[in-house]
């Protein structure tokens, strides 16, 4: 358990040969109708299991959901703010091609929601973070397992596009398909943080319509 290996009677949820991967950054934001940060966030600061993750998600329409940023750490509670500041701030600035991201999703439990309440209460450049709590709606499984099930339908229809780990910048993206690989439906696994913000913004994307339709099939 310590190595992510699961039990023997446990059931892994994620296959790593259904990712897709995007190589244009470029070509990622062409077709960016939404840009969203969900993060997941540790109850107590440098804990063995315990970690934070924000994300940068690009919806593709109702074809595809890109991951495009991620950020990992053990924060103790200011750090943690400074870290969600900075993360909001790098990816909803408006520049010249790029979609800015304009919510920002945090799960509603734990040290999360302290950490909405203090976003929104802060104001910086004149205007506070538009943190939001996030809980499943009525079509979206209420436990972690369903909700990482729930996000795999996408992934093995080829609708869930990561970088391309080998690009300079994005070493992390190995460490996300591992973590995924391990996920396995008795919790025997190690670590979920990233499984669950990724789990969060399918959720989000598939109760707007995401995951129908056409698969987007351009390069990326």
């Amino acid at each position: 358990q310590y190595m992510q290996e699961p039990s023997q009677s446990a059931r892994t949820i994620f296959n790593k040969d259904k990712w897709r991967y995007w190589k244009s950054i470029q070509e990622v934001e062409k077709h960016t109708t939404l840009k969203i940060i969900t993060a997941d966030t540790a109850f107590e600061e440098k804990t063995s299991a315990d970690w934070t993750v924000f994300q940068c998600w690009n919806m593709l329409g109702t074809s595809a959901l890109a991951l495009t940023d991620q950020i990992r750490g053990q924060w103790a509670y200011p750090d943690l703010v400074k870290a969600a500041n900075t993360f909001w701030q790098k990816h909803s600035k408006f520049e010249h091609g790029i979609t800015p991201a304009t919510e920002f999703w945090i799960e509603n439990k734990a040290s999360g929601i302290s950490l909405v309440q203090t976003l929104r209460s802060q104001a910086i450049n004149g205007q506070a973070v538009p943190a939001r709590p996030w809980t499943p709606k009525d079509k979206t499984p209420k436990d972690k397992v369903g909700r990482a099930k729930h996000a795999s339908l996408p992934v093995y229809s080829g609708r869930i596009i990561l970088p391309d780990y080998n690009m300079p910048g994005y070493e992390w993206v190995e460490k996300f398909v591992n973590e995924h690989s391990a996920f396995t439906d008795d919790d025997s696994h190690l670590n979920d943080d990233q499984v669950d913000a990724h789990s969060c913004a399918s959720s989000i994307w598939q109760e707007r319509g995401g995951g129908v339709g056409p698969i987007f099939e351009g390069q990326l």
